[in-house]
C-alpha cells in the first residue's frame, strides 16, 4: 500500500526556518513561490551579501510502500467468508441428518429381521411340531407293530410247507389244531396285532399324507379279514378272500414318507428363523405303486 503525503504539510517548517533565518542579522529568506503545491527538495544557500536563499524544486507525491500487494482474493473474504460458513454449517446439517437417517433405516431393518425371524421361528416350530405328532402319533408306532407281526408271521411261515399263506390256512380248523402250542400262540398275536394296527390306521388316518391312504386301506382291509377269520366268523370257505392280501408296497411307501418327514425336521432346525424351502412332495417310484385288487367276482380295483 502506497501513502502519499501532499507537499503543503512540509510547507510550515520551511516557511519557519525561512523565518528564523530572516530575524537573522545576517541571513535573509527569498520569499516562496505563491504557486508552489509540492515540494521534494529544498536548497539553501547563503549569499556573500548575507542573504538566505531557498530554492525549491517540485517534485513527485510522496509514498509509503508496505511491501507487496496482497492476492485479489484476500478482497474477497469478507463477502465469502460468511457464505461459506453458512455452506459449511448447512452441510454439517445435511450430513447430521443423512447420517442419522441412515442409523435409522439401519435400526428399522434391524427391527424388522428380528421381526420377521420371531415369526418365523414360530412359524417353524410349529410346523416341527406337526412333523413329530404325525411320527409318534402314527407312523413309528405303526411301523414298529407291523414290523413285528411280520416277523411272527414269517417265523411260522418256516414251518409250513408248500405254497403257503396264513389268511387262508386260518379257515383250516385242522391245520390250526395240528399247530404246537408256540405257533398257536404266534398266529393269536399275529390276529389280534392285526386288528390293533387297523385301529391305529382308522383313528390316526387324518395324520398321513394322501398318497399313503391307499395303501393304508388295502392293509386295514387286509387286516380286518385276517382277525375274522382267526375268530371263525367267516366261515369255511377261503376262496372269496384270497384277494385280501397285504400290500407289501407299503412298507416302502412308508419308508419313504418317514424319511422325507425327518429330512423336513433337519431342515427347519438348521434355520429356525429364516423362511424354509418348501416341502418336497412324496414321489412313489413305479416299484412301488399300489397293484390293481382283484375283487372276488374277477373284476379289476384301483
Amino acid at each position: 500500500m502506497k501513502v502519499v503525503a501532499p507537499t503543503v504539510m512540509a510547507l510550515p517548517f520551511l516557511i519557519g526556518s525561512a523565518t528564523a533565518a530572516s530575524q537573522s542579522p545576517h541571513v535573509n529568506v527569498a520569499p516562496l513561490h505563491a504557486g508552489a503545491t509540492t515540494i521534494a527538495e529544498a536548497h539553501v544557500t547563503t549569499l556573500d551579501n548575507n542573504q538566505l536563499l531557498i530554492k525549491i524544486e517540485p517534485v513527485g507525491p510522496l509514498k509509503l510502500d508496505s511491501g507487496a500487494g496482497a492476492p485479489w482474493w484476500t478482497y474477497l473474504i469478507p463477502a465469502v467468508g460468511p457464505i461459506l460458513s453458512g455452506a459449511l454449517a448447512f452441510m454439517g446439517v445435511v450430513l447430521g441428518l443423512r447420517i442419522g437417517a441412515v442409523n435409522t433405516l439401519k435400526t428399522t431393518e434391524s427391527a424388522q429381521k428380528n421381526n420377521e425371524a420371531a415369526i418365523w421361528q414360530k412359524a417353524n416350530e410349529t410346523e416341527l411340531r406337526d412333523i413329530q405328532a404325525k411320527l409318534d402319533g402314527f407312523y413309528i408306532p405303526y411301523r414298529l407293530k407291523s414290523k413285528a407281526n411280520q416277523q411272527f408271521a414269517q417265523d411260522i411261515r418256516s414251518r409250513q410247507d408248500g405254497n403257503y399263506r396264513m389268511l387262508v390256512k386260518l379257515f383250516d380248523r385242522q391245520w390250526r389244531d395240528d399247530l404246537t402250542a408256540g405257533d398257536k400262540k404266534l398266529v393269536e398275536l399275529v390276529s389280534n396285532n392285526a386288528e390293533d394296527l387297523r385301529a391305529l390306521i382308522e383313528s390316526k388316518s387324518g395324520l398321513v399324507d394322501d398318497k399313503v391312504l391307499p395303501y393304508l386301506s388295502r392293509a386295514s382291509a387286509h387286516y380286518r379279514i385276517l382277525n375274522l377269520a382267526f375268530k371263525f366268523e367267516l366261515g369255511d370257505d377261503p376262496e372269496p378272500f384270497k384277494p385280501y392280501v397285504y400290500p407289501r408296497e407299503l412298507d416302502g411307501v412308508l419308508s419313504l414318507e418317514i424319511a422325507r418327514l425327518k429330512s423336513r425336521i433337519d431342515q427347519l432346525r438348521a434355520n429356525p428363523g429364516s423362511c424354509p424351502p418348501q416341502l418336497d412332495a412324496l414321489d412313489i417310484p413305479p416299484d412301488l405303486l399300489l397293484k390293481n385288487w382283484v375283487d372276488p367276482d374277477g373284476r379289476l380295483r384301483a
